[in-house]
């Protein structure tokens, strides 16, 4: 990219944030998690615990749960013996009479999202609720979802979702959340500050 002048890159929920550093340009990195917060606080939710998925959506969970009045963590440690199936899972705090809410990067297969799902009733949630901000929708993922306790799935349009009809008969789905705004923030005010770094009699300007 570099090589082809692009000069600043906008990114959105790096599944791997590490990724960054191969770059020497800067990154603006957006966390879209957040935007699904608002929903939440309208659905009237009991005793809101957020959950991450895995050790390391730790962070981004975590940027949900500051949002959510009240709302306590947890975390899902799993096992995985191969890309997407996993062995065994743990959950890390007391999820008992309390409405859980999965937070991830991205739904594939969707099958350790609903394997999470899964544990947390057995261990006394409520009801599950997820978000996810790239909704990939690999083949069979929405029939995985439409069978699973989940009660509500949130996603962003940050891709096209491949079949929109079939998505939109799912019971769980709800309108995705638009990242237009934060997306187009970004780039404005980075265009602003290389325009206010480029005029004359700035520092670094021409003269």
């Amino acid at each position: 990219m570099e090589a082809a002048g692009v000069s600043r890159v906008v990114t959105l929920d790096l599944h791997a944030p590490a990724v960054q550093g191969f770059l020497d340009i800067p990154v603006d990195h957006l966390l879209a998690a957040p935007l699904f917060v608002q929903q939440f606080k309208q659905m009237g939710l009991q005793r809101p615990v957020v959950v991450s998925p895995d050790a390391g959506g730790v962070a981004r969970a975590d940027a949900v749960r500051a949002r959510l009045d009240s709302a306590g963590l947890a975390i899902v440690f799993k096992n995985r013996t191969s890309p997407g199936r996993v062995e065994h899972l743990e959950v890390v705090r007391d999820v008992t009479y309390c409405d859980a809410i999965l937070v991830d990067d991205l739904i594939s297969t969707g099958n350790t999202l609903v394997e999470a799902t899964r544990q947390l009733p057995e261990r006394g949630a409520r009801a599950v609720y997820a978000c996810a901000i790239h909704p990939v929708f690999a083949p069979g993922a929405l029939p995985t979802l439409s069978a699973s306790p989940l009660k509500r799935v949130l996603v962003s349009d940050s891709i096209p979702t491949a079949t929109p009809s079939r998505v939109q008969e799912c019971r769980w789905w709800r309108p995705h959340r638009s990242l237009r705004r934060p997306c187009g923030a970004s780039t404005t005010t980075s265009r602003s500050a290389r325009c206010s770094r480029d005029r004359p009699g700035r520092p670094g300007g021409a003269g």
